[in-house]
């Protein structure tokens, strides 16, 4: 074992790592001598010791368990980080495709019922100058103390006139 010490202010740490190969190459070289062997049981044990490890900083390693599960089990295995699991790829796959279509679904849906709220404000607008229009018809005073209807005729101009 080689032993580093980090010193950080008052705090020292002392990580020891093994001087050769990390347990999950161990592993991973076990797995691989399994298959070689054609030995199932063998092999299912390394697996099962493979998927239970999530220590998988040493790229190498990871890479060669990898590449075991993936002959073993006839299609390709990854470490997938965000679920922490050892998965074949065609699941993580289906995950992401499954979340991309759920996501799209969301973004769908958002723009649908802002369309909605879109098109609701436009018509209310619409009936507000319609109704103000006809109270200025009617009654004038009413129609020009009534803040709904100012805002309206400042925002789309006095019925039956230009452009504001």
């Amino acid at each position: 074992m080689r032993q580093f010490v980090f010193m950080t202010g008052a705090l020292t740490v002392i990580c020891a790592t093994p001087a050769t190969a990390s347990v999950l190459g161990d592993l991973a070289d076990e797995c691989m001598a399994a298959i070689e062997a054609g030995d199932d049981a063998a092999f299912s044990a390394a697996a099962d010791a493979i998927r239970s490890r999530d220590d998988v900083f040493d790229t190498s390693a990871r890479k060669r368990a990898e590449a075991c599960l993936s002959q073993g089990f006839g299609e390709p295995w990854e470490y997938w980080y965000p679920s922490e699991d050892w998965e074949p790829s065609s699941a993580i796959q289906a995950r992401m495709t499954s979340t991309a279509e759920a996501k799209a679904k969301t973004a769908a849906e958002a723009a649908e019922a802002e369309a909605a709220r879109t098109s609701n404000a436009a018509q209310v607008a619409e009936l507000v100058y319609r109704s103000c229009g006809t109270l200025l018809a009617r009654d004038e005073v009413a129609a020009m103390t009534n803040a709904l209807c100012v805002e309206s005729f400042l925002t789309n101009g006095l019925p039956g006139s230009a452009a504001p």
